[in-house]
């Protein structure tokens, strides 16, 4: 009988794609905020149960997040090593704050996908240009997914 598992990561575990002087990064007990402009991939990796020694598969993925100022999500990709399983998790941009549990703008159901590797989510994040209001910004809190394991 299949049973459900969901795992999550800190947002202290979050890696984005490239670092430098363009980028303002904190990292506390509530996991990492980034200041910027422009566009940035961030990747959290997120362990994969094995049950009897079988993987599970991927059926539901969360991003615990809050923008500031002009930030938006754009994407949502998942891969299981180098194994692309989906490459746009979402149907249209997300922002705001969904950073204190799961909701409609934090969930997405995926797959299933049996999974072989382990789960590397990748979020596409397009803090937007320059303005007046102060540097865009985003703070990621924690990401998770659910698996169904043999």
């Amino acid at each position: 009988m299949a049973t459900t598992q969901t795992l999550w990561v800190s947002g202290s575990n979050v890696q984005p794609a490239q670092r430098g002087y363009f980028m303002s990064e904190v990292r506390d007990g509530f996991g990492s905020a980034f200041y910027t402009y422009g566009t940035q991939w961030f990747f959290f990796p997120i362990p994969t149960p094995l049950v009897g020694g079988k993987a599970a598969s991927l059926v539901k993925v969360f991003l615990l997040y809050k923008t500031v100022g002009t930030t938006v999500i754009k994407a949502i990709h998942l891969d299981d090593g180098r194994k692309k399983l989906k490459l746009d998790v979402l149907t249209t941009a997300v922002y705001g704050a969904h950073d204190v549990k799961p909701d409609s703008m934090n969930s997405w159901t995926v797959g299933p996908f049996q999974m072989a590797f382990g789960l590397n989510m990748g979020a596409y994040v397009d803090f937007g240009p320059p303005t007046k209001q102060g540097t865009p910004g985003i703070e990621l809190v924690a990401a998770g997914a659910e698996f169904q394991t043999p």
